[in-house]
């Protein structure tokens, strides 16, 4: 996996690097995530698309999430962005649970305190 060049991880300076990946992940977690990264871009790939589309796609077809906000530093960032729209309306239920799988950062399900049972999962 490679850290593009203009991503903050992407800092030549091995000082910067090593605070941003003690900032962002802690040092043992680096390893996971850079793992985790690999794996979500095969699947992006799979699916005809970058990382950041299928990011911004889960974001758009969650429903737990009001708002997405494309963040882009040109004309072409957002024309990739918007992109992301179409990647949306393709996501099923595998797709979605592969992501899942890979992250494993599924949310805890809320608790119903009058019957002490959990209520149904939101995803």
């Amino acid at each position: 996996y490679e850290i593009p060049k203009n991503a903050r991880l992407g800092n030549p300076d091995p000082h910067l690097r090593k605070m941003y990946e003690g900032l962002l992940f802690g040092e043992k977690i680096f390893e996971k995530r850079i793992q985790e990264l690999k794996e979500l871009e095969n699947l992006a790939k799979n699916m005809g698309c970058t990382q950041t589309q299928l990011a911004l796609a889960w974001v758009i077809y969650n429903k737990d999430v009001s708002c997405a906000i494309f963040g882009a530093n040109s004309v072409s960032q957002v024309d990739e962005n918007l992109k992301s729209i179409d990647i949306s309306k393709k996501l099923t239920n595998e797709i979605l649970e592969k992501i899942e799988n890979i992250l494993q950062n599924r949310p805890l399900r809320r608790m119903d305190y009058q019957t002490y049972k959990p209520l149904p999962s939101r995803r």
